[in-house]
């Protein structure tokens, strides 16, 4: 891995971490309920969300993939492949973005 020699530990540990691993890591720290909110949103079964952030199911689909990114407010490229920004930016400073999702601040659900 030399062509990645200059990059720093953290980089190369970002890269190399999976789905779950970054699934997890949106979660660690939210309060309950998150997952049946999460599961009604991605149009699957609470225990298909308990199986991304297990590893038992190791991605999401497409679909469900970028509704996830949607619900925590993250890049859909980075969820699914490490790569990129984590976080959406926003062009436009004036433009109001709502994801609704645990991560929202105040005022920003719909």
């Amino acid at each position: 891995m030399e062509y990645l020699s200059h990059l720093s530990q953290t980089a190369k540990r970002a890269m190399s971490s999976n789905f779950t691993e970054r699934f997890k890591a949106l979660t660690d720290e939210l309060d309950r309920g998150w997952k049946v909110d999460l599961a009604r949103r991605c149009g699957v079964s609470r225990p298909t969300v308990t199986h991304w952030r297990s590893g038992r199911t190791h991605s999401a689909d497409p679909v469900q993939l970028f509704a996830i990114a949607d619900y925590f407010g993250v890049n859909a490229r980075w969820l699914a492949t490490g790569e990129g920004p984590k976080w959406l930016e926003v062009a436009d400073s004036t433009a109001e973005v709502s994801t609704g999702g645990p991560l929202a601040t105040k005022g920003d659900t719909p």
